[in-house]
């Protein structure tokens, strides 16, 4: 009877085998030499993501779950008591557990695309600062809290973009592709790569708010939430000139290439 159930469901999934979780992580982590706290997460991520596998859902539906946790954890904050603030923080934390699972179905699958890439930001871009605010509310500092928000959307702006700085799409791709080529194309619209070598940007994922067990966690937990959105206020601004700064360096480049052309 329970084969019969078994079988049912993965008909109705993806009769791909699923593999031990030695093979399965050699198809869904990403190998590198430096181990992050985004690494760390992956291999946790990886036990969700096999028994996942086992059900009807797809990666987008393990997208939603996690989101909908975020915003559980968002209502916890705002509408629970003393106790329950580092309950919600921890709850929306351990989210992002999910959201690394999603990737590594999606992955495993065969079903990357762009429109999950697309939702997975926007559920970030709402959650993110929905928790702030609440964190905020909470703390009696929402005027903190919409600061934090507002510097935390500029950072994302910050990223050269041609419909963000109204350019022409032709204009930019025939620089970019004619006149420096395609294999320097990504040199001008960089996700900013060589930031993630300092100091400063590897200290900067325990700041991470929705990492697992960050600085915004143990402020809550010390009772010292108040100081904690504070340093997050000015950590925003500082990451903020940091992106501004990696960022007209590579145009910067750019420009550099176009001339000896």
């Amino acid at each position: 009877m329970v084969n019969k159930v078994y079988k049912k469901i993965r008909s109705n999934v993806s009769m791909k085998p699923i593999p031990s979780f030695k093979k399965l992580k050699l198809v869904c982590l990403k190998r590198g030499v430096y181990v992050d706290l985004d690494t760390i997460i992956s291999r946790i991520a990886i036990y969700p993501t096999k028994l996942f596998l086992y059900t009807p859902l797809r990666p987008m539906h393990v997208m939603l779950i996690w989101f909908i946790l975020q915003l559980v954890a968002c209502f916890i904050i705002i509408y629970g008591g003393s106790y329950t603030i580092v309950g919600g923080i921890l709850l929306f934390q351990l989210a992002i557990i999910l959201d690394h699972s999603d990737g590594q179905m999606a992955r495993f699958l065969d079903e990357e695309s762009v429109l999950a890439l697309y939702v997975d930001q926007l559920y970030h871009n709402i959650a993110n600062p929905l928790f702030i605010l609440a964190l905020s509310y909470r703390a009696d500092m929402v005027l903190i809290g919409i600061m934090i928000v507002a510097v935390y959307f500029l950072n994302r702006v910050i990223i050269f973009n041609h419909n963000v700085y109204n350019l022409k799409n032709e204009r930019v791709e025939r620089i970019i592709q004619e006149t420096i080529g395609k294999d320097q194309k990504k040199l001008a619209y960089s996700r900013m790569k060589a930031h993630e070598k300092t100091i400063f940007s590897r200290a900067y994922e325990w700041f991470r708010i929705e990492h697992p067990l960050s600085v915004m966690f143990w402020g809550a937990l010390l009772g010292l939430l108040r100081w904690t959105l504070y340093l997050y206020l000015l950590l925003f601004i500082i990451d903020f000139f940091r992106r501004l700064f990696f960022q007209l360096k590579s145009l910067r480049d750019t420009d550099r290439l176009l001339q000896t052309k």
